[in-house]
């Protein structure tokens, strides 16, 4: 399965290093799911060879995004409806 996806070896070693608890378990949970997904998925498999998904990158994305407690609590909690309702964008 390495194959299918880039750096996954990496991604699990960053996941690893995470040193906030509830930060890893988010963040390798996700990794987790979004394995399962694609490994399942027949979009993505038709098309991995071609362009394999980079799963360090996705990680870290993950955990940038879900790092932003404001943000993801603003959500769950029903403050934040919408992507109009923050800067996507903040320090620009």
């Amino acid at each position: 399965m390495n194959d299918v996806f880039l750096r996954q070896s990496e991604a699990w070693e960053f996941v690893r290093a995470l040193k906030e608890p509830t930060d890893r378990l988010l963040v390798e949970l996700a990794l987790a799911k979004a394995l399962s997904f694609l490994v399942a998925d027949s979009d993505y498999r038709a098309r991995f060879k071609q362009a394999p998904l980079d799963l360090l990158t996705y990680a870290k994305a993950v955990h940038s995004f879900l790092s932003q407690r404001d943000v993801v609590g603003g959500v769950l909690e029903g403050k934040i409806t919408s992507v109009d309702d923050l800067s996507p964008f903040p320090n620009t």
